[in-house]
C-alpha cells in the first residue's frame, strides 16, 4: 500500500492567495474622494466607480485627482491617488490604472509607492484578486 504524503505549499505572500486558483478574490468596497469637488462615495463594484469618476470628470472638465482605497473580502488594502486628465474620448478608469500600476511593477519599472499595497509581488495580486468586474461572482 502506497503512502501518501500531503505536498506542502509555501504560505501566500497575500492574505488570500489560499483560494482556488480560477475563483478570484472579489471587492469588499471602493472609498473614493475628489478633492476639487470636495466629494466622496462608496461603492461595492469596479464598474460603479467607474462610472462615479466618469460623472465626477464631467463636472471638473475632464480633470481629476482622487484618493482611493480597494478593501477586498479577504481584508487585503491597496490604496493610492488616481489622477486623470481627459485626452480625446478617454474616460476614466480605476480598473486600468490598478491593473497597469501591478503590471509596471511585475516588469520591474512600476513605483511601490504608486499604489500603497501592491508590492513587488504584484503578479500574485494580479493572479488572484479582482481588478475589474469581468472577474466578480
Amino acid at each position: 500500500m502506497k503512502s501518501h504524503h500531503p505536498v506542502t505549499v509555501p504560505a501566500p505572500a497575500l492574505p488570500g492567495l489560499a483560494i482556488a486558483a480560477l475563483e478570484k478574490i472579489g471587492v469588499r468596497l471602493i472609498r473614493l474622494t475628489e478633492g476639487r469637488l470636495h466629494a466622496s462615495a462608496i461603492v461595492r463594484s469596479f464598474s460603479a466607480v467607474d462610472r462615479v469618476l466618469v460623472d465626477w470628470s464631467i463636472r471638473t472638465g475632464g480633470q481629476l485627482e482622487c484618493q482611493f482605497e480597494i478593501t477586498y473580502n479577504d481584508g487585503y488594502q491597496i490604496s493610492g491617488d488616481y489622477r486623470f486628465k481627459r485626452k480625446g474620448s478617454s474616460r476614466p478608469a480605476l480598473t486600468r490604472h490598478v491593473r497597469a500600476s501591478a503590471q509596471a511593477l511585475c516588469a520591474g519599472l512600476g513605483d511601490v509607492n504608486k499604489v500603497r499595497g501592491l508590492t513587488t509581488r504584484a503578479l500574485d495580486f494580479l493572479e488572484h484578486y479582482e481588478t475589474d468586474d469581468a472577474c466578480a461572482i
